[in-house]
């Protein structure tokens, strides 16, 4: 499953979030993380804007990141209308993911892009139970 940024995001401010609850299933192993460098690097930048303490980065993101698997990116069969949430479409299309979980409102209005459902993560927990 190829998750956004703003999961990440929506976890270091709300603990208790479906966002947090998707990652701790991440870091349980009970679901599968993907990512590509491109994505890394995006949540990177974004985790040193919000100033993320060292804490959070290597407790909770890290740990998504061993337990996850870094693939290739593919091109999408379609085209984003925000080009920096490109990069999680190619990823989601490079691991043939099930899943491709965000808040961003550009991704959402795709719905579904090959064999990747794009939903909220509330949305994913209220239709996959892990």
């Amino acid at each position: 499953m190829a998750l956004d940024i703003n999961l990440f995001i929506a976890a270091f401010w709300n603990r208790g979030s479906a966002s947090a609850r998707v990652i701790r299933a991440c870091i349980d192993g009970r679901l599968k993380l993907v990512y590509t460098d491109e994505t890394l690097k995006g949540l990177q930048i974004v985790l040193r804007t919000i100033r993320a303490p060292k804490g959070y980065v290597d407790e909770v993101v890290q740990r998504a990141l061993d337990a996850g698997e870094r693939v290739e990116g593919k091109p999408a069969p379609v085209t984003c209308e925000d080009r920096e949430d490109q990069a999680f479409l190619e990823c989601a299309v490079g691991a043939d993911a099930d899943y491709l979980i965000t808040s961003d409102r550009h991704l959402l209005k795709l719905k579904q892009v090959g064999r990747t459902k794009i939903l909220t993560p509330t949305q994913f927990w209220q239709e996959v139970s892990v």
